[in-house]
């Protein structure tokens, strides 16, 4: 944990904790899209989506669009998740390209909170 920079954990287990609650907001898969930490500068970190069909399902576009409601799920996830860090139900996924490494609940809670919005009872 302590070898990873603050940024890197919390864009990078948000990015797994979207991707859990993929199928509770979107009517997608989260077979469907991955996500993929890059680093740009020295301690500059970009967190991408990417649709794994060849040519693209619309998945990524999909989440751009619904993230405030998949944020608001994905904390809600986390939060009624009994493990302490992290675990598959919540966080870990399979086929990570880092290979499940730099990753923290609580730490991509924080930016799942951030990007919330409440879901409004009709």
């Amino acid at each position: 944990l302590w070898e990873y920079p603050a940024n890197l954990l919390a864009i990078h287990s948000f990015g797994h904790q979207i991707l859990a609650a993929l199928p509770l907001t979107i009517l997608a898969s989260a077979n469907d899209v991955n996500f993929l930490v890059e680093k740009r500068g020295a301690n500059d970190y970009a967190g991408l989506f990417y649709d794994l069909a060849e040519g693209g399902s619309g998945t990524s576009e999909a989440i751009f669009r619904s993230l405030p409601q998949l944020a608001h799920a994905a904390a809600e996830l986390a939060r009624s998740c009994s493990c302490s860090s992290g675990c598959p139900k919540c966080l870990i996924q399979s086929g990570c390209p880092d290979g499940n490494k730099a990753l923290l609940k609580q730490v991509g809670l924080l930016l799942c909170e951030a990007f919330s919005t409440p879901q409004i009872s009709k």
